[in-house]
Protein backbone atom coordinates (compact mmCIF):
# COMPACT_ATOMS: atom_id res chain seq x y z
CA UNK A 1 0.00 0.00 0.00
CA UNK A 2 -0.49 2.25 -1.33
CA UNK A 3 -0.57 1.30 -5.44
CA UNK A 4 2.25 2.88 -7.27
CA UNK A 5 3.37 3.82 -3.87
CA UNK A 6 7.03 2.38 -4.94
CA UNK A 7 6.98 4.16 -8.34
CA UNK A 8 6.21 7.72 -6.94
CA UNK A 9 8.94 7.48 -4.32
CA UNK A 10 11.13 6.53 -7.07
CA UNK A 11 10.35 9.42 -8.69
CA UNK A 12 11.19 11.62 -5.69
CA UNK A 13 7.83 11.95 -4.18
CA UNK A 14 7.84 12.09 -0.55
CA UNK A 15 4.65 10.01 0.39
CA UNK A 16 3.15 10.41 4.12
CA UNK A 17 2.22 6.96 5.84
CA UNK A 18 -0.51 4.76 4.17
CA UNK A 19 -2.49 3.79 6.92
CA UNK A 20 -4.28 6.39 9.44
CA UNK A 21 -6.15 6.26 12.58
CA UNK A 22 -8.48 8.63 14.47
CA UNK A 23 -10.31 9.03 17.11
CA UNK A 24 -12.82 12.14 17.83
CA UNK A 25 -14.67 12.86 20.86
CA UNK A 26 -17.83 14.73 21.76
CA UNK A 27 -19.53 15.91 24.58
CA UNK A 28 -22.06 18.95 25.17
CA UNK A 29 -24.49 20.29 27.56
CA UNK A 30 -27.06 22.80 27.05
CA UNK A 31 -29.53 23.91 29.51
CA UNK A 32 -32.95 25.28 28.53
CA UNK A 33 -36.08 26.53 30.07
CA UNK A 34 -39.58 25.45 28.35
CA UNK A 35 -42.25 28.35 28.80
CA UNK A 36 -44.52 26.84 26.04
CA UNK A 37 -45.02 23.41 24.08
CA UNK A 38 -46.23 24.26 20.90
CA UNK A 39 -46.86 21.85 17.55
CA UNK A 40 -45.49 23.04 14.15
CA UNK A 41 -45.44 21.49 10.59
CA UNK A 42 -44.19 23.31 7.61
CA UNK A 43 -44.40 26.61 9.22
CA UNK A 44 -47.86 26.24 10.38
CA UNK A 45 -48.77 26.57 13.97
CA UNK A 46 -51.74 24.06 14.95
CA UNK A 47 -51.48 23.65 18.48
CA UNK A 48 -49.70 25.80 21.23
CA UNK A 49 -50.17 24.82 25.55
CA UNK A 50 -48.72 27.65 27.09
CA UNK A 51 -48.40 26.29 30.38
CA UNK A 52 -49.32 27.26 34.19
CA UNK A 53 -45.83 26.61 35.26
CA UNK A 54 -42.32 27.25 34.00
CA UNK A 55 -40.15 23.99 34.17
CA UNK A 56 -36.18 25.67 33.89
CA UNK A 57 -32.93 24.41 34.90
CA UNK A 58 -33.33 21.59 32.59
CA UNK A 59 -30.23 20.40 30.67
CA UNK A 60 -29.91 18.21 27.47
CA UNK A 61 -26.06 16.25 27.41
CA UNK A 62 -24.91 14.30 24.86
CA UNK A 63 -21.82 12.09 24.37
CA UNK A 64 -20.66 11.03 21.09
CA UNK A 65 -17.22 8.88 20.12
CA UNK A 66 -15.95 8.24 16.94
CA UNK A 67 -13.10 5.41 16.07
CA UNK A 68 -11.88 5.31 12.50
CA UNK A 69 -9.35 3.24 10.78
CA UNK A 70 -8.22 4.47 7.09
CA UNK A 71 -5.97 3.55 4.02
CA UNK A 72 -4.67 5.48 1.85
CA UNK A 73 -4.55 3.55 -1.57
CA UNK A 74 -3.09 6.11 -4.03
CA UNK A 75 0.12 7.89 -3.42
CA UNK A 76 -1.30 11.12 -5.20
CA UNK A 77 -4.33 12.20 -7.34
CA UNK A 78 -4.90 15.14 -10.20
CA UNK A 79 -7.95 16.63 -10.01
CA UNK A 80 -9.47 19.95 -11.73
CA UNK A 81 -9.44 22.55 -9.59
Amino acid sequence: MPFLGKEAREQGYVLPNPFGISIIALHQQQPFDVESIGIVINGKQFQQINAAFEVSNLEIEDSTFTLRADVWRLPFFKGES
